[in-house]
């Protein structure tokens, strides 16, 4: 049985029994749903943080990450594989020994366990992540 779960306290539970946070849903149906970017970002910033979770599968997770032009990235390597969209903003990723230039449409697929971080952050980043397994599912 396929269970999706959100970070944000509201839920509907769709035909299938899948459970969607209706605070980031734009249209949804039998084991499917769409999500507004916009709307997750609001909510991300309303909490003052820099990641929130807005999707959770079994076998994969999804957040969007937003980091200010300046900022230090604070992550260490995951136990999950990972792929990073850039959906605005310019930077640098540094994965293993190599830095790569991202902005507006780059993806960038990590590993799990090799060290990267984002730096040199020119304009505000902001990241749609995914992790397969999901977040924490390997631990």
């Amino acid at each position: 049985m396929l269970r999706w779960m959100l970070s944000y306290g509201l839920a509907l539970t769709l035909a299938g029994g899948v459970a969607v946070s209706m605070a980031y849903v734009s249209r949804s149906g039998d084991g499917w749903a769409a999500f507004e970017l916009d709307e997750v970002d609001r909510e991300r910033a309303e909490q003052k943080r820099s990641y929130l979770e807005f999707f959770r599968a079994e076998d994969l997770s999804t957040g969007l990450y937003v980091l200010e032009a300046g900022a230090d990235d604070p992550q260490s390597p995951h136990t999950e594989d990972e792929v990073y969209y850039i959906v605005g903003g310019k930077a640098k990723i540094r994965v293993g020994e190599e830095d790569v230039d991202v902005r507006p449409g780059s993806v960038v697929y990590v590993k799990a366990g090799v060290p990267h971080r984002f730096h040199e952050i020119e304009e505000e980043l902001k990241i749609l992540v995914v992790f397969a397994p999901a977040f924490g599912a390997r631990r």
